[in-house]
């Protein structure tokens, strides 16, 4: 048995007790007239109450549970979403082997120098022995000598910039390029 139901029975035995009791007449009492409009308003006020209070009682509950069960579903979705953020910035920063090719072999990675958590590169450019790679999060051009015998050993130059360089275009002359 609810709350609810615990204050209706209460008013109902309120109402019930002081009908009996005002039913008994006592010597020397005033007859009232058997239809006394104000204990029978008192009776109703009071069972009014107790159906208020249950009712009341009710929709708190009922309140708290969907307030309760809010907060569960915005948790997990709140979980949910993180996870999802942190398996993708996982999957971007850290690279992984590519898959097999009948063409090429993979020999590894080149490490660039970091600026930062996370280093965004853009465009590449090839020329003879050496690659042109510019960064868009630091501005920086880097150039990797290959060493066509051991990968591993290229070596990495860095000219610096002043951020969000996207391409770089090559002259004739070795010693000119244009980095947009």
């Amino acid at each position: 048995m609810g709350i609810a139901d615990t204050n209706i029975q209460r008013a109902l035995e309120q109402i019930i007790t002081k009908s009996a009791i005002s039913s008994q007449s006592k010597p020397g009492d005033i007859e009232r007239p058997h239809g006394s409009k104000s204990a029978f308003e008192e009776d109703i006020e009071l069972f009014a109450e107790a159906i208020n209070a249950a009712s009341i009682t009710t929709d708190t509950k009922r309140n708290k549970f969907a307030m309760t069960k809010i907060g569960h579903v915005s948790l997990t979705l709140a979980v949910t979403l993180v996870g999802l953020v942190a398996v993708t910035l996982v999957y971007l920063i850290y690279p992984g082997t590519p898959s097999k090719s009948k063409i090429m072999t993979f020999e590894g990675f080149i490490e660039l120098p970091r600026h930062g958590a996370l280093t965004i590169l853009d465009y590449l450019t090839l020329s003879d022995h050496a690659l042109f790679v510019t960064s868009e999060s630091s501005g920086a051009l880097f150039k990797i000598a290959f060493d066509s015998r051991n990968p591993k050993a290229s070596t990495v130059s860095e000219m610096p910039g002043t951020g969000s360089a996207h391409g770089v275009a090559l002259v004739p002359d070795p010693n000119v390029a244009f980095i947009t």
